[in-house]
């Protein structure tokens, strides 16, 4: 079971690599709704990359 999450936490997510444009990456992220890109000239279609970040701000959501 998942732990509550605090600011200040460190959190992560996997994202998939889709298209390349130039220098820049697509990212297809599951759990969003809107397009988000990255530079990495290493990554290519089909890659996973984790994210890795300090939690800054909580949402919390209602379940229907």
């Amino acid at each position: 079971m998942p732990r509550e999450i605090n600011i200040g936490d460190k959190v992560a997510i996997m994202v998939k690599v889709g298209r390349r444009i130039e220098d820049r990456v697509t990212l297809h992220i599951w759990t969003a709704n809107q397009p988000y890109s990255t530079i990495d000239p290493k990554a290519k279609p089909g890659d996973k990359i984790r994210l890795e970040a300090r939690s800054y701000t909580l949402t919390r959501s209602c379940a229907a």
